[in-house]
């Protein structure tokens, strides 16, 4: 059966790997956005912890003192400040944004290649039946000088001329139909489809406007909005990496399903937790130069 332009490009985007990978992109952006954003909502975690405590030399305190402390609780942690977590989450959603262009820009690039291989199977089949044609015309002619030949009517030059066509006429229909198996060969490859025939193509468009209009289209081309996009992500990129000079604030609580000492019959306890950073040994000023 026929297939149209339309049908063949819609079968090559559901068999070719390079859309099921843009597919995954963007998949794994939207996941790495959750990821970001977890970096904005409380943790909640368990804990124990025990310790051995040196009994004093101080004869007074060795009494009082516990050599051997232990907790066992439920500690939430909220973050109020990280320098770089909003960056990052922003930066995830400009990578959303990105796989979407980058999934466009090869959806383009295989539409192209579908028409290219599309066109070259119409014109090779349309080549092949017309060199049948001009095969049969030839063994027709052969056949027609013969019959000529043998009533004195033709010349034998005629004749030899004649089959000489008809030798370049089988040539010339083997390498038409060598032409057609291969571009067969590679619209299947692109399609998984396998037309008899394609059907009537159809008039080419008129082209309308002027040169200024189509130039300006241009910058809404999927590639050109992708390699944008990208440079948008790196300047996130810039701010995440910085983003560790900065200090960081949380919100910590804790309860205490048992513990030892002198609070062995608090519950609970909360504070806030300001950590402030000094020297990382160049790994910030490293990572703001990369990105």
């Amino acid at each position: 059966s026929g297939a149209t332009l339309k049908e063949s490009f819609e079968a090559a985007k559901l068999n070719m790997e390079s859309i099921k990978r843009a597919d995954e992109g963007i998949s794994q952006s939207e996941e790495q956005k959750n990821q970001a954003r977890a970096g904005l909502l409380p943790t909640v975690n368990g804990f124990a912890n025990y310790t051995r405590i040196d009994p004093p030399n101080t004869t007074g305190l060795r009494a009082f003192t516990l050599t051997k402390q232990y907790s066992v609780g439920v500690r939430l942690t909220q973050p109020l400040l990280r320098g770089g977590v909003l960056g990052a989450l922003d930066l995830a959603r400009e990578n959303i944004l990105l796989a979407e262009f980058q999934k466009d820009a090869t959806e383009l690039n295989l539409y192209q290649l579908v028409i290219n291989a599309y066109y070259n199977l119409k014109i090779a089949q349309n080549d092949v039946k017309n060199l049948e044609k001009l095969l049969s015309f030839s063994k027709e002619r052969v056949s027609e000088i013969k019959e000529r030949a043998k009533i004195g009517r033709s010349r034998k030059g005629e004749l030899v001329e004649a089959e000489a066509q008809l030798y370049t006429s089988e040539s010339q229909y083997q390498l038409g139909l060598i032409q057609l198996s291969q571009v067969k060969q590679n619209f299947e490859f692109f399609t998984r489809m396998k037309p008899k025939t394609l059907p009537a193509l159809s008039d080419a468009p008129k082209v309308e406007g002027s040169l200024d209009a189509y130039l300006a289209k241009l910058k809404s081309r999927p590639d050109i909005l992708s390699a944008r996009q990208q440079v948008k992500a790196a300047d996130y990129r810039i701010d995440i990496a910085k983003g560790s000079h900065y200090p960081s604030v949380d919100f910590v609580g804790n309860y205490y399903v048992d513990r030892t000492g002198v609070l062995a019959s608090s519950e609970w306890d909360a504070g806030i937790v300001v950590s402030v950073p000094f020297y990382q040994g160049g790994g910030v000023q490293a990572a703001s130069r990369e990105a």
